[in-house]
């Protein structure tokens, strides 16, 4: 069964950027677009630190939830936003989620984990947050280059990103920054078979 990666980026009520994708199998790919763009509508309240995580990945589990039947295309799926007036403290971030839209949200736990498809996912308190068609071991170490690539201020260059999942097998990927605090901007990458996308403010 092949995967693909679907993502859409918009600005949404209140000015607000947003992106959000999902790793869904091929057959799917279609309808799932067409569930990300019904998240154009979303009004996003929360200002807080946890509010804004867990309103946004209630919208997303909402769109994507088989419901318990376990028949979901969608392996995992995540958004990031930007919320310029957010009340959080100096130094943290918050605004990015990525998981399996079928569990429950839960903050960060910093350790990797396995996602249907031969997929792993692991997510860093303090972002970032990367799904991928690899082994836990590889995530890891895969995650702390995206970090390192992020604090040196590289990680907008679409072909250094490609170069670094290539350089691991990594054909399909999802990658979710927190977008909001600590002077963060929304930022969301894909990988599939037709290439690597960034999407960002």
């Amino acid at each position: 069964m092949g995967y693909s990666v679907e993502a859409v980026s918009f600005t949404l009520k209140g000015d607000i950027p947003f992106a959000a994708g999902c790793i869904c199998t091929d057959e799917s790919a279609e309808e799932c677009r067409k569930k990300l763009n019904a998240l154009r509508d979303l009004d996003i309240s929360s200002r807080d630190l946890v509010g804004i995580d867990f309103e946004i990945a209630a919208a997303v589990c909402g769109i994507f939830s088989d419901g318990g039947t376990g028949d979901s295309p969608v392996v995992a799926a995540g958004c990031s936003v930007h919320i310029g007036d957010a009340d959080i403290p100096d130094g943290m971030t918050t605004g990015g989620v990525l998981g399996d839209p079928n569990e429950d949200p839960v903050s960060s736990n910093d350790e990797a984990e396995p996602l249907k498809g031969g997929f792993n996912m692991m997510t860093l308190s303090g972002s970032p947050g990367l799904a991928a068609d690899t082994d836990r071991g590889t995530i890891n170490n895969v995650l702390q280059l995206i970090k390192r690539f992020k604090d040196q201020g590289r990680l907008n260059d679409e072909a250094l990103l490609d170069d670094l999942f290539n350089s691991f097998g990594i054909t399909t990927a999802l990658l979710v920054l927190d977008g909001t605090g600590n002077d963060g901007e929304m930022f969301l990458a894909a990988k599939d078979k037709a290439g690597i996308r960034i999407y960002r403010q």
